[in-house]
C-alpha cells in the first residue's frame, strides 16, 4: 500500500537536502523537522493499516513488522500508532 501525508502536512517540511559551494567544496547539507519521525510513522502507519484491513488481517495477528527508515523514534511511533509493541517493529 502507499500513503500521502496528506493536506495537513503539506506545508511542512519534513526533511530537505540543498547543495552549496564553501571552501572551494561542493558541500550537502540536509535538513528535518524535529517531529520527522513522527511524521514518518503516521504515514507508515497509514499504509499499514490500509494493507491490513485490504487482507483481512487484524494488526494484533502481526508477529513482526519490517519498516524503514532506521531511525531513532520512528520505530517506536510506529508500533504506538498501529498498536503493536516496539519489539514487534524491526527497522531495515
Amino acid at each position: 500500500s502507499w500513503a500521502n501525508a496528506g493536506d495537513a502536512l503539506d506545508d511542512l517540511e519534513t526533511c530537505s537536502a540543498t547543495v552549496g559551494f564553501a571552501d572551494g567544496r561542493n558541500v550537502l547539507r540536509f535538513h528535518e523537522s524535529a517531529d520527522a519521525d513522527d511524521r514518518f510513522a503516521t504515514v507508515a502507519a497509514e499504509a499499514a493499516r490500509a494493507c491490513l484491513e485490504r487482507e483481512g488481517v487484524p494488526a494484533a495477528d502481526v508477529d513482526l513488522v519490517v519498516a524503514a527508515p532506521a531511525r531513532p523514534h520512528y520505530r517506536q511511533a510506529l508500533g504506538v500508532l498501529l498498536g503493536l509493541s516496539a519489539e514487534k517493529i524491526c527497522v531495515a
